[in-house]
């Protein structure tokens, strides 16, 4: 989920090591179904907060937000979020709370 295939993260040709089972199942069986987003909001949002779509369905998890060092009023997170949901959704949290500007990383 938190992209290490695009980054040389994973070998799939190193011997046994841990994960190795999930590793093969992502490369061989199928795909990722959540990927690991950066996103913005207004207010401060706890980790493990659920991330809801328009339709109310859950399809993420926060997993932090902080303060954006440059933009006072700005608060920006990482979250794991479901790949159908992460262009053009509009998406809140449990709480209400809206989810701008998602970006895979």
């Amino acid at each position: 989920m938190i992209n290490l295939e695009k980054r040389e993260g994973v070998s799939f040709s190193k011997g046994c090591y841990p994960g190795q089972e999930i590793v093969a199942r992502t490369k061989y069986l199928g795909s990722v179904k959540r990927k690991l987003c950066s996103f913005k909001s207004s207010k401060l949002i706890a980790q493990g907060t659920n991330i809801v779509n328009a339709n109310g369905v859950v399809c993420g998890m926060v997993c932090q937000t902080a303060s954006n060092i440059h933009q006072i009023d700005s608060l920006e997170g990482l979250a794991v979020i479901h790949i159908d949901n992460i262009d053009g959704e509009k998406l809140t949290t449990s709480d209400s709370i809206r989810i701008d500007a998602v970006t895979l990383i």
